[in-house]
């Protein structure tokens, strides 16, 4: 059970290979703005608030409406939808299909 944001965090860097500082950094990277959108949408699913994602996903530098507009892309994304399911095990369709591609990336090199 996950109790708190940056347990998401922590997952969600280790399985894309990014490192945690590099989130509350200023970089834009499709890399770091898919990690970004991932750990905002599995947050929120999870009950969090924007205030208490936005400290983990961003520091002290950001601003909770941020975060809001993170999640509300993420909910109209299917791929930040298809990579979160994957990193957390869940379904994303009313038939219970999980996707095929294991890598949230879509199985393209972000190197």
């Amino acid at each position: 059970m996950i109790t708190r944001v940056y347990q998401i965090a922590d997952r969600v860097c280790h399985s894309m290979g990014i490192d945690p500082d590099d989130l509350r950094g200023p970089s834009r990277s499709e890399r770091l703005l898919l990690a970004r959108r991932i750990i905002a949408y599995q947050a929120k699913l999870h009950g969090f608030s924007f205030p208490d994602i936005a400290q983990i996903v961003r520091g002290s530098r950001s601003k909770h409406a941020t975060i809001m507009g993170q999640f509300a892309y993420a909910e109209q994304c299917p791929r930040v939808q298809k990579a979160a399911a994957q990193l957390f095990g869940l379904t994303t369709s009313p038939g219970g299909e999980v996707p095929e591609n294991p890598s949230p990336t879509g199985g393209k090199s972000t190197s």
